[in-house]
């Protein structure tokens, strides 16, 4: 009865600790995920600020270099996904305000 009692603490304590272990790297790809898009967003904004194309193009570049897919993030997981989903609206509406400010400039 007492080996029992002890395969049964050590069970829970090995489920306990892999729970642990589950949460914190979760916790982590989340707090990864966070930074990422943080960064995008800043760079989208600071980019529409800007009144030349080669300006905007510049964050354009630095979006689509900062940590490149799958550095922080497994490829293919939901918050990959989130991830790369906040690059892509945020080069999209870049390139959308650089084509503006070629037309109404005529400067590339």
């Amino acid at each position: 009865m007492r080996y029992l009692k002890v395969i049964l603490a050590l069970a829970v304590c090995g489920i306990g600790l892999l729970g642990w272990w589950r949460y914190s790297v979760i916790f982590l790809h989340a707090a990864l995920a966070e930074e990422q898009t943080r960064f995008f967003e800043e760079a989208q904004v600071e980019g529409l600020t800007r009144r030349t194309p080669k300006e905007a193009r510049e964050f354009m570049e630095a979006i689509r270099i900062y940590y490149p897919s799958g550095s922080k993030q497994q490829a293919g997981t939901r918050l990959d996904m989130v991830v790369e989903r906040a690059r892509s609206n945020a080069i999209s509406r870049l390139e959308t305000h650089a084509a503006r400010l070629e037309t109404e400039s005529g400067v590339k």
